[in-house]
C-alpha cells in the first residue's frame, strides 16, 4: 500500500456474517460473497409473491397479479442486544439469556400496496482466537496514546484513506467516552483504557460524545 498503516489497523478486521471470510472495513480486503447479480429484479417480490412484472423496469413495474410494485424498504435498524429471555433467531438458532445478538428493524412498502415491517434477529457468533486473522490477535490498543490516535485518524482523514475505519471510530469512540463497550471494541482492543482516554480522543477529531 502508499500509506504506512496505522497502528490499529488491525483492530478493523471483522468476519463476513454471509460467507464467514474475513474483509476489512477500509475496503483493501473483502470478504468472498459474489458480487451483486445485474438482474435488476433479483430480490424484487410484489405483495402476493407472483411477481409477474408487466415492464422491464422496476421502478415503474407492476404485477400482472396483484397490481403492486416491487418492495422498497425505507427504514433498517440495526442494534447489538443481551438477551434477558429465550429467543428463536431468523436462521432457527436459539440465542439463550445473556447472549449477544443482532436485532434488525425494517420497514417499507409496495408501490401501489400496503407498508410491511419485520423484526428478526440474528445469533453473534462465537468469538474465537482461531476464527480472527494473525493482525487482529494483537492488541495494538494498548500501546496507543489520544495523541497518537489523533494523529493517525487525522492523517487518514486529509489523505482520504480508510474511510471505513473513520466512520467506525466516529461511532465508536463516543460510546467508548460514555462508558460503553462499542460491541466489544473496548474489551477486545483497548480493555485498560479509562472513559477519559477516548473522551480525549472525541475532543481532539471535534466528534461528539452525545
Amino acid at each position: 500500500m502508499p500509506y504506512n498503516l496505522p497502528d490499529d489497523w488491525g483492530c478493523y478486521y471483522r468476519k463476513c456474517g454471509d460467507c464467514g471470510a474475513t474483509y476489512h472495513l477500509s475496503g483493501v480486503v473483502e470478504c468472498a460473497c459474489p458480487p451483486e447479480p445485474e438482474d435488476p429484479f433479483t430480490g424484487a417480490e410484489c405483495d402476493c409473491g407472483g411477481c409477474q412484472w408487466d415492464s422491464l423496469d422496476p421502478d415503474d413495474a407492476l404485477c400482472k397479479e396483484c397490481g403492486t410494485g416491487p418492495y422498497r424498504e425505507t427504514v433498517r435498524k440495526t442494534k447489538w442486544v443481551v438477551a434477558r429471555k429465550r429467543h428463536t433467531a431468523v436462521d432457527g438458532r436459539i440465542i439463550e439469556p445473556g447472549e449477544r445478538y443482532r436485532s434488525v428493524f425494517t420497514r417499507g412498502y409496495h408501490p401501489n400496496g400496503p407498508t410491511r415491517m419485520t423484526h428478526n434477529k440474528h445469533k453473534a457468533p462465537r468469538p474465537s482466537g482461531q476464527d480472527q486473522p494473525q493482525a487482529q490477535q494483537h492488541n495494538p490498543g494498548a500501546d496507543m496514546t489520544p495523541k497518537l490516535l489523533i494523529e493517525r485518524y487525522t492523517e487518514m482523514r486529509e489523505q482520504g484513506f480508510g474511510a471505513g475505519i473513520l466512520a467506525e471510530a466516529k461511532w465508536a469512540f463516543p460510546d467508548m467516552a460514555r462508558g460503553g463497550d462499542a460491541d466489544g471494541i473496548r474489551e477486545q482492543h483497548y480493555a485498560d483504557k479509562p472513559d477519559t482516554f477516548f473522551q480525549q480522543v472525541c475532543d481532539g477529531m471535534g466528534w461528539s460524545r452525545d
